[in-house]
């Protein structure tokens, strides 16, 4: 689902359909892909976005801490450096909750890989809520099951516009007469981490594709 700055739903998409409501772009000067909404806006991901949506986080401690994040924010926040805390309480709930993960046996048991089979479908979406953020994989196959297109949209470029546009704001506010100070300088990083960006993963090289990999296994 998809909040407006009000908190308002907006809009919600199943994976296959994810085209029909995010573009993605590039600019010269960045390595990184951008994500947007189609006809105008960026969007965020991640643990501040997460926590603009859920009721409760399913667990004693963690309620508590949502409880007071709400009182001191409100229900839904746009302040970057609210980041921080919202990743801290999904931390606290997922320490309380690895307890019961760790039994489970959906977990801990042997079946962790499905043969592959006849291919019935060549085109697959996936979208899942990682801590970082949404990632979205998007894998077409042959009749062989070979991948012969993947398109990866990860979190750190569906926060890319946002980031930029944060170190723009911060920059405009801290840096005087174009000198830029350690205390502004440190200002500005702050910004960045709040998003935990992942450079590597979010980096493209354009007109080098695609990649060819065979895999040899050793009899």
């Amino acid at each position: 689902a998809m909040l407006g700055p009000d908190g308002g739903r907006i809009g919600s998409f199943s994976g296959q359909d994810y085209t029909n409501f995010i573009e993605e772009y590039s600019e010269d000067w960045s390595y990184l892909k951008f994500a947007r909404l189609k006809g105008g806006g960026y969007y965020r991901v991640g643990p501040l976005a997460r926590l603009n949506i859920v009721e409760r986080m399913g667990t004693e401690h963690a309620d508590a801490a949502l409880a007071e994040y709400r009182e001191r924010f409100g229900t839904v926040t746009q302040a970057p450096l609210a980041y921080h805390l919202a990743r801290y309480i999904e931390f606290l709930a997922s320490c309380e909750r690895a307890k019961d993960l760790l039994a489970d046996p959906g977990i801990t048991g042997t079946g962790i890989r499905t043969p592959a089979g006849k291919v019935v479908n060549r085109r697959g979406v996936g979208i899942i809520e990682a801590p970082r953020g949404t990632l979205i994989h998007d894998y077409t196959v042959n009749d062989a099951g070979i991948i012969e297109k993947c398109n990866l949209i990860v979190a750190t470029c569906q926060n890319n516009y946002a980031i930029d546009r944060g170190v723009e704001d911060m920059a405009r506010r801290v840096v005087k007469n174009g000198t830029l100070t350690e205390g502004a300088a440190n200002r500005i990083e702050m910004i960045i981490r709040a998003y935990d960006p992942c450079i590597s993963c979010a980096t493209h090289a354009i007109g080098r594709m695609p990649l060819r990999i065979e895999c040899m296994r050793r009899t």
